[in-house]
C-alpha cells in the first residue's frame, strides 16, 4: 500500500512542554490502484497514540488530497475521522 504524508497540525494546549506535543500527522493511501483512502495518525511525545484510516474515499487523488488538506487545516483527530469523511464525501 502506497502512503504520501500530506503534512501535520499541532494540538498543544496552554503551556504545553515541546517534548509533550500533541501531533496529528495526515496521509493519502492507495491501498489498491486507483482508489485512494486516508489515515491520521496522532502522536504525543513522539509515540503513536491513536491511528485511524479509511481505505476507499475517492477515486481521484486530487480530491484525496483536497480532503486531505481540509482534514489537517481544521486538525481533524482519529477519533473524528470517520464521522468527518462521512458529512464531506456525503455533499459531493
Amino acid at each position: 500500500m502506497k502512503r504520501e504524508v500530506i503534512g501535520t497540525s499541532l494540538i498543544n494546549g496552554e503551556g504545553v512542554a515541546a517534548a509533550d506535543s500533541v501531533v496529528c500527522r495526515y496521509y493519502i493511501t492507495e491501498p489498491e490502484p486507483g482508489v485512494f483512502g486516508i489515515e491520521v495518525e496522532k502522536t504525543q511525545s513522539g509515540n503513536v497514540v491513536e491511528t485511524s484510516r479509511v481505505y476507499d474515499v475517492c477515486r481521484a487523488e486530487g480530491r484525496a488530497h483536497e480532503i486531505a488538506v481540509t482534514l489537517m487545516e481544521n486538525t481533524v483527530t482519529p477519533m473524528t475521522l470517520h464521522d468527518i469523511l462521512y458529512d464531506i464525501t456525503a455533499d459531493g
